[in-house]
């Protein structure tokens, strides 16, 4: 006798989410009745079958005005000593291990760092797009490499990766927006052939503030209101650019939210059907800040670099990179390691001073003063999403 179990329907309310953020924030999920566990939580089951759930750990900022006095070569030394036992710790292996290379900052410090503990040989692995340059992060990866010394191995996507999709879709449970899922996967697949254990750099931009919306947003609250909707006029006036990381194409997104309040500002920035929700669900579904809402009073008071940074640690890192991340490695049976999301280390940037982390045109500026000497002096730009 076998027992089938039944076949979850379908939650339509996780449908304008999706076309909104390219995930289904959570603890919600793609289906009625079900729901994930959030991180930094735990769902504790009695003998009886009855559950509780409760959070164990919850990422706080210090309101504006009372964030702790911290020199900055006192902060810069510690931001280093942290990030160097949160690598060191993930380098406890039984089996081989190795890392992905970006060349960026983030996985060019990781990289670094492991090469100083003395991991030899060191393995990294990268990948690349073919014919589109805007998106290769190979070549700055193979000089990374070469400073280092790896044994490094490149993979190149081909537009036949996109047969991946039906496989991508059914180790994600269900629609999965991220494009990036398959160079991910593909990745994964390539680096379990030589180890078992892969270092990323995944967190640095969340944790040090590395994205350019951050800078955008900041830039954004300095334009007097009245000449925001004058000046996001005529931003979108300039012509698109050949992609969407094209300074032509980052100045039109720019200028069309600019007259926005700040979260809704950024949600507009990173949506990818916001303009035309209204014609493909139902209205009263919409909620544009709905992977947020949960920790909104945890932003009362705080400035606005620390309310987006919290934001987008609990929602697009939560629900988009390391669910991404988790559900690309782990098909392949790769364990992957993000010494950034170490405890510690979170804990202790959050409470830095902002121009700390954004200072005007840096992003990432006590990471990059904390590591210069593991920074290629060919290296002047990250290649940065949103």
């Amino acid at each position: 006798q076998t027992c089938a179990l039944p076949i979850s329907e379908v939650d339509r309310a996780a449908v304008a989410p999706y076309f909104l953020y390219v995930y289904v924030p959570g603890p919600k999920t793609w289906y009625r009745g079900v729901r994930q566990v959030e991180p930094g939580g735990m769902v504790v089951f009695d003998r009886g079958g009855a559950s509780q759930a409760r959070k164990y750990w919850t990422l706080t900022f210090h309101e504006a005005g009372q964030v702790p006095t911290v020199s900055r070569p006192e902060a810069t030394a510690r931001v280093r000593e942290l990030v160097v036992d949160a690598v060191k710790r993930r380098l406890m292996s039984d089996v081989p291990l190795g890392a992905f290379l970006s060349g960026g900052v983030d996985s060019t410090v990781i990289v670094g760092v492991m090469r100083q503990l003395g991991v030899s040989p060191l393995k990294t692995f990268s990948i690349g797009f073919e014919g589109d340059a805007a998106y290769d992060e190979t070549a700055e990866a193979k000089r990374t490499a070469a400073r280092f010394q790896t044994d490094h191995t490149e993979f190149r996507v081909k537009p036949s990766a996109f047969d991946l999709l039906d496989t991508l879709i059914w180790h994600h449970d269900g629609a999965f927006g991220d494009s990036s899922a398959i160079p991910t996967y593909l990745v994964a697949k390539l680096t379990r052939q030589h180890v078992t254990v892969a270092l990323t750099g995944d967190g640095g931009d969340e944790v040090f503030a590395g994205y350019l919306r951050f800078r955008a947003a900041s830039m954004a609250s300095q334009i007097p209101a009245p000449l925001r909707g004058l000046a996001g006029s005529l931003l979108q006036l300039v012509p698109p650019g050949a992609n969407d990381r094209h300074w032509r194409s980052r100045a039109a997104r720019f200028g069309r939210a600019l007259t926005l309040p700040l979260h809704e500002r950024v949600t507009r920035w990173n949506s990818y059907f916001d303009a035309d929700l209204e014609a493909l669900v139902d209205e009263s579904s919409i909620d544009r800040l709905q992977h947020i809402r949960s920790v909104m009073p945890g932003m009362e008071g705080r400035s606005p670099l620390s309310q987006l940074l919290l934001a987008n640690f609990t929602s697009y890192l939560a629900d988009d990179l390391l669910v991404k991340a988790d559900r690309c490695t782990m098909a392949n049976s790769l364990e992957a390691r993000s010494p950034f999301l170490d405890r510690a280390l979170i804990e202790y940037v959050a409470a830095l001073p902002d121009h700390y982390k954004l200072d005007g045109s840096r992003t990432k500026a006590i990471l990059r003063d904390a590591f210069a000497d593991l920074r290629s002096e060919e290296h002047t730009s990250e290649l940065q999403s949103h």
